[in-house]
């Protein structure tokens, strides 16, 4: 009959070793999950397309998109004639043409993409900073935002684009830029 005791001694022991087990391998699991996704969510990572964007391309996009704003047509007059932004005197169109090609035209921001936050959620961001005028930084510059894999975001200070155009990226924005 003593068998029967330690029996149930033993059980006791195989309970405990297994809840042990588990507040081990929980913790233990929960890590590895996040770690895996850090890896695939590294800084600047577009784990969709297996690459990193390079800069290059962000400001190809962002300046594409910014030319084809200034030279498309639109309403603007009340009386309804038709003109381009490139004719506003406020847009700089003058003094974006002569400073484009400088190599302090455009700056890449890409803060948002190292926060721990940012990249467990998928908030990662990447911001274009064109310089219309680069001896005036602080009033004469266009923001754009874009997620890591290139996705034009809307910005609150930054480049808006009405709907209707379907979503901007740095691989498809050739199809409406070269229209006009």
């Amino acid at each position: 009959m003593k068998a029967g005791k330690w029996g149930r001694l033993g059980t006791r022991k195989v309970r405990l070793g297994a809840s042990a087990i588990l507040l081990i391998a929980l913790p233990g699991y929960g890590l590895y999950t996040v770690q895996r996704l850090l890896d695939e969510n590294r800084p600047g990572y577009c784990a969709a397309q297996k690459r990193y964007i390079p800069d290059e391309e962000f400001i190809g996009t962002a300046v594409a998109l910014y030319e084809w704003d200034l030279n498309r047509e639109r309403q603007r007059h009340p009386d309804g004639k038709i003109s381009k932004k490139r004719d506003d005197p406020n847009e700089l169109y003058d003094t974006w043409q002569n400073s484009r090609h400088r190599g302090d035209c455009c700056e890449v921001g890409r803060a948002k993409t190292e926060s721990f936050l940012n990249r467990l959620f998928g908030w990662q961001e990447v911001e274009v900073t064109l310089h219309i005028d680069p001896e005036n930084r602080w009033g004469s510059h266009k923001l754009f935002a874009f997620d890591i894999c290139g996705k034009l975001l809307p910005h609150e200070f930054g480049f808006k684009l009405e709907t209707g155009h379907g979503q901007i990226t740095t691989t498809n924005h050739r199809a409406l830029t070269s229209t006009n």
